[in-house]
């Protein structure tokens, strides 16, 4: 087995990875047109029920996770908790939802959780060393 030769600089490569948005339970052409998904620097992937949506957030690992009215509230449970194990932001849509305030909340929240992530992944790699 060869080992690195001492002098060789360390090279850290990385994949770019845009952010991920989920949405459960909202067919194409249904989202509020305030989230102005087409205008955010991320992908977005559609899952139309929720229990399945919980398989595929832990594959996924979306930023952000938003539910239609319809979900069940248990649904919405399920699919929460385990959002919230990943550290996704959650937005469940209905009547108290402010639909002029969707699109900075999308933002912030995509923001926020993204800090969230990369300070927890350099603890566990802080950890690990």
């Amino acid at each position: 087995m060869s080992t690195p030769s001492q002098g060789a600089p360390r090279r850290d490569s990385f994949v770019r990875v845009r952010p991920l948005v989920m949405l459960v339970r909202i067919e194409r052409g249904e989202e509020p047109r305030e989230l102005a998904l087409e205008e955010l620097d991320a992908d977005v992937v559609r899952v139309r029920h929720p229990l399945p949506a919980c398989a595929r957030i832990r594959v996924v690992r979306p930023l952000v996770v938003i539910l239609n009215a319809e979900v069940r509230a248990q649904d919405v449970a399920f699919v929460r908790r385990t959002a919230t194990e990943i550290g996704a932001k959650v937005l469940q849509l209905g009547p108290i939802v402010s639909r002029s305030a969707m699109r900075e909340w999308l933002r912030d929240a995509l923001d926020e959780a993204m800090r969230e992530r990369a300070g927890a992944e350099e603890a566990r790699y802080a950890a690990a060393q």
